[in-house]
């Protein structure tokens, strides 16, 4: 057990996302919940009232003036405030972890990626939590171990029930959230594949509103410089998918590799050192062992293991995995998608 004293650690925004931090943030070793920040005093009292006990305070210049001993910050607030938010905490001497995406639209990514690259000694991250689960680590390590040979092409899909009526809100305005499902949610998917096959090229892609004013469907073809390309197909407003659903398939030169939320499957043609022929399967629990699971059914582990690696970058003196360099480069592919859906051409994503 490290004799440091704990990462004190505001929580900014209190909706559903900034209540799950707060109520896991006394779990990650060394870790400690200094102060809850939300423009509405009537949330912190409810959230006080749940659980997390730390001094409530409307605004972030209100926390910087009050809160004597303060590390880092944990931001929830929606997208669009983002820059703003997160570029003051890190002026302020303070480590940031932001919520997905970084930013609600490219010109905004940049100046908060440009803001961390001035602040070398201070640790940022991104919310890309499904990147964090033990599972989805180690096919993209299989993956690039050789298991199915060359990847040649994948088909990649994320589908929840969401959206299956008209709905409203800063979530459904482009202006505030940057768009709908590719942005709001579809992004852990772009991650992963950012994680599996690197940054892509170009893209081109169709989207269309269902039930909203942003697009609640959409399809991409995504082309990488190796010849690889793949297919990208995303919805929020498919009926009986109750919590979000993700699937993978790659096509290799050996074999294809399947993974889903759940499991791994790899088919080897042949089987070689490592790797037996025909199917093998790997289930998440095998890999799972984060200390503590607040959503079971939906990214538990993601979200603790997210939060504790940013503790141990703090304390490490380290990148976090996932910092806003990454969250620059997985906003300039969703920009690219997004440019391609009103141009209907395709897009070189920018670099």
């Amino acid at each position: 057990m490290s004799s440091a004293p704990p990462i004190q650690t505001a929580v900014i925004g209190l909706g559903k996302m900034g209540v799950m931090h707060a109520a896991m943030i006394s779990s990650i070793p060394n870790m400690a919940l200094a102060a809850l920040v939300d423009l509405n005093p009537a949330t912190g009292a409810q959230t006080q009232s749940i659980g997390p006990q730390a001094p409530f305070y409307s605004s972030i210049t209100e926390l910087f003036e009050k809160t004597a001993h303060l590390d880092a910050v944990v931001i929830s607030t929606p997208q669009f405030t983002h820059r703003e938010t997160g570029i003051a905490c890190l002026e302020h001497g303070l480590h940031v972890f932001l919520e997905k995406p970084l930013a609600h639209n490219l010109a905004d990514a940049k100046k908060l990626a440009d803001a961390a690259q001035q602040h070398p000694e201070q640790v940022t991250a991104v919310g890309f939590m499904k990147g964090h689960y033990p599972l989805w680590i180690e096919a993209a390590r299989r993956l690039q171990a050789g298991y199915i040979g060359e990847p040649r092409r994948y088909r990649a899909a994320v589908y929840f029930s969401q959206v299956l009526s008209p709905k409203n809100g800063w979530t459904f305005t482009k202006e505030l959230s940057g768009g709908g499902i590719l942005i709001n949610s579809g992004v852990h998917l772009l991650h992963f594949l950012n994680m599996l096959f690197g940054q892509g090229t170009s893209v081109t892609a169709r989207s269309t509103p269902l039930h909203s004013k942003v697009e609640d469907t959409l399809a991409a073809l995504i082309e990488y410089p190796s010849g690889l390309f793949g297919s990208y197909d995303a919805s929020w407003s498919l009926p009986g998918h109750q919590t979000e659903s993700t699937c993978v398939l790659v096509e290799g030169s050996e074999g294809i590799m399947e993974i889903t939320d759940d499991w791994l499957r790899v088919y080897h043609i042949n089987g070689k050192e490592g790797v037996a022929k025909g199917w093998t399967k790997t289930h998440r629990g095998e890999f799972d062992h984060a200390k503590f699971n607040l959503s079971p059914d939906y990214g538990g582990e993601g979200y603790y293991n997210q939060l504790e690696d940013f503790a141990l970058a703090i304390r490490e003196k380290r990148p976090a995995r996932y910092d806003w360099q990454t969250g620059l480069q997985i906003q300039q592919l969703t920009d690219a998608i997004y440019r391609s859906t009103e141009t209907k051409q395709v897009v070189s994503v920018e670099n």
